[in-house]
């Protein structure tokens, strides 16, 4: 016997219905014994409409529109809610990138308009305290993130995407993070005070704990080392790659911010962040705010190719050949605001509307 249920013809979603089917005066009530199967609603003088099944029989939402922020689907009928001048059919005839703030990372270009807003409301702090300030920790959930996403891009297929990533977040640059960090460790840890525990010295080291002095390169050093060595002699397998980052990073996160202690983070880290952070931000300041790069860098460059396709051509090309030294890529951020005539502030405020 079919189980009933009451389905919306737009998301089939189940309606809520009582367990038997119950007689009254005023007829028949819908129940799950009532062998009457998938029933859709419809109003008055249309046909209904199925949803989809996914190929594991579970239903699906059919539509094809974007995404905002929350997740939420959009289209030309409720435009208006969200903001959107251009129904999508027209960007898509127009050849314009369509929003999906998930794919395009849209969050990176708040938090570096955010950073250039503080540096210059705190009298020019550089770029470099204000990503410090956030913490080692901080550092070791970016990695992981990065290097996360970056293989999901590689396993589903999206070549282009990886590529533009793994040019900050490749095993070699993820080495140099990591020696760098254990070399500031080691001087750190050096630089602490020598504490008596009947007679046995020993270091409190900020995050880890209490160490005797005789344990400290066995215990705190030594695994970090031996994940590096690991990681240097990887094979091309991503699965173990990612268990190895990972290892390091919760290795990385144990340790903590103290008086007692300078500890921060790696130049390198740094300069990786810096330059993934403008690369995205460029990348959604030009397809979806209009903005051309400056002229000086787009003079004789890709003149074959027209609109935002020219600039992103030319961005992948600077990304490539400053992916080493990401305070150019952040220079080229600032230099791309003052072309285009962006107030970060009032930039900024328009996405609170």
């Amino acid at each position: 016997m079919a189980k009933t249920t009451i389905r919306c013809p737009e998301c089939g979603a189940a309606f809520e219905i009582p367990a038997k089917t119950l007689l009254g005066v005023i007829g028949n009530v819908l129940g799950e014994d009532s062998n009457l199967g998938d029933c859709y609603l419809k109003t008055k003088e249309q046909e209904p409409k199925k949803p989809l099944r996914g190929p594991d029989g579970r239903f699906m939402n059919n539509s094809m529109h974007g995404i905002d922020l929350a997740g939420e689907e959009y289209d030309e009928k409720n435009s208006d809610k969200y903001g959107v001048d251009a129904s999508l059919s027209e960007k898509i005839r127009n050849g314009k990138p369509v929003k999906n703030h998930r794919l395009f990372r849209r969050w990176i270009m708040s938090q570096v308009f955010h950073a250039l807003q503080e540096m210059e409301r705190c009298g020019g702090t550089p770029f470099t305290n204000i990503v410090r300030r956030r913490g080692i920790r901080y550092m070791a959930d970016v990695i992981k993130n990065e290097v996360h996403d970056m293989l999901k891009c590689r396993e589903h297929g999206d070549v282009i995407e990886y590529r533009n990533r793994s040019r900050w977040w490749n095993t070699a640059t993820i080495f140099q993070i990591a020696d760098q960090f254990v070399g500031i460790l080691a001087h750190e840890i050096d630089r602490l005070k020598v504490r008596k525990c009947r007679g046995r010295p020993y270091k409190r080291i900020p995050g880890f704990g209490n160490v005797f002095v005789e344990d400290i390169q066995k215990k705190v050093v030594e695994p970090l080392r031996r994940d590096l060595e690991e990681l240097v002699s990887l094979e091309t397998s991503a699965d173990t790659f990612e268990d190895v980052v990972v290892r390091i990073c919760d290795k990385i996160s144990r340790f903590k911010e103290s008086c007692a202690w300078k500890i921060h983070m790696p130049s390198k880290f740094l300069d990786c962040y810096k330059g993934n952070g403008a690369y995205y931000t460029l990348q959604n300041m030009i397809q979806f705010h209009d903005c051309k790069l400056p002229d000086e860098v787009r003079d004789g460059e890709h003149g074959d190719m027209k609109g935002w396709h020219r600039d992103m051509a030319i961005l992948d090309d600077l990304a490539e050949k400053y992916k080493n030294s990401g305070w150019q890529l952040l220079g080229l951020v600032k230099d791309t605001i003052e072309a285009n005539g962006i107030d970060i502030d009032k930039k900024i405020e328009s996405w609170q509307k």
